[in-house]
C-alpha cells in the first residue's frame, strides 16, 4: 500500500498529466502536453519537430499511461493509477525491467524539454514545460532551485532520472525529487 507521502506525489503527478483537466489521463493530454510545449517554441504543426515532440509524448502515453488502463476503457482514473503505482514501486529495485522503463520515460521527456539540445535543461526550459502543463514560471522556478541539488543552473539527465526516481519511489519527505512538479502538498 502506498504510504501517505508517495500517495501524495502521486496523486500530483496524475494531476499534472491531467492537463485538460477532465478528472482521468488520456492520449490526448499527452498530445496537447506535446501542442502547448511545440507552441511555446512556435513550432508549427506538421514539422518534423513537432512531429518528434508528438511521437515522444504518445510513447509515453503507450508505454506508461495506458497501462495503468486496468478497465480498458482508453483512460486513466486516479485510482487505477495508484493500484498501478504502488505494485511498481513495491518491485521497483529489484526489477531491472522497471527501472529501464522508467529512465526511458524520463529521457523521453527530458529530451523533449531539452529545447537547445545541450544535454541540460535550463531554468527557461524547464520553465516553458511547466507552462505546458498549466502549472506556471513562479511554481518551476521554485521547483528548479530544489531539484538542481548541485548548484550549477542547469539539470543533467543523470539529474534528472534521479531526482524522477526519488518523485515516484522516495517515502523521504526531504528528498529534492518531491520538488519535480513543484510542491507535492
Amino acid at each position: 500500500m502506498l504510504s501517505e507521502l508517495l500517495r501524495k506525489k502521486h496523486t500530483k503527478n496524475f494531476q499534472v498529466y491531467d492537463v485538460n483537466k477532465n478528472g482521468c489521463v488520456e492520449q490526448a493530454d499527452l498530445e496537447l502536453c506535446a501542442q502547448n510545449i511545440s507552441a511555446l517554441r512556435g513550432i508549427k504543426t506538421g514539422t518534423s519537430e513537432f512531429d518528434n515532440i508528438m511521437i515522444k509524448y504518445v510513447a509515453i502515453w503507450n508505454d506508461f499511461w495506458l497501462p495503468a488502463d486496468i478497465n480498458g476503457d482508453g483512460k486513466v482514473e486516479l485510482e487505477e493509477y495508484l493500484t498501478v503505482a504502488n505494485k511498481s514501486i513495491e518491485n521497483f529495485a529489484n526489477s531491472a525491467n522497471l527501472q529501464e522503463s522508467h529512465a526511458a520515460k524520463v529521457t523521453a521527456i527530458f529530451t523533449c524539454l531539452d529545447a537547445d539540445g545541450n544535454g541540460q535543461i535550463s531554468l527557461a526550459e524547464y520553465k516553458q514545460y511547466f507552462t505546458a502543463l498549466g502549472l506556471g514560471e513562479k511554481v518551476a522556478e521554485e521547483a528548479f532551485v530544489r531539484l538542481d541539488e548541485d548548484g550549477d543552473d542547469v539539470l543533467s539527465l543523470e539529474e534528472y532520472i534521479e531526482r524522477s526516481k526519488e518523485f515516484h519511489t522516495s517515502d523521504d519527505p526531504n528528498a529534492p525529487g518531491n520538488w519535480l512538479y513543484g510542491s507535492y502538498q
